[in-house]
């Protein structure tokens, strides 16, 4: 689909669900064509939880007091 910048104005919100359909849309302007393709990559936002799930294993003393420091303990 190809559109001249002045219609592409009036239905912007159109012509980015097409792209978004897969449809090839090409905007004609006055310093030439711009296509409108949407991003296949997902933008990075941050940790998400449960991301590192399974990647390591807590043993079950873990909040065990330490030997190493039975010294310094009350």
């Amino acid at each position: 689909m190809q559109i001249s910048l002045h219609d592409a104005e009036k239905c912007l919100a159109e012509l980015v669900r097409a792209a978004r359909r897969g449809e090839q849309v090409v905007i004609i302007g006055p310093d030439g064509p711009v296509q409108i393709s949407p991003v296949t990559a997902r933008v990075a936002t941050g940790p998400r939880p449960g991301f590192a799930r399974g990647t390591f294993e807590m043993s079950d003393d873990f909040d065990e007091p330490l030997d190493d420091f039975a010294d310094y303990a009350p």
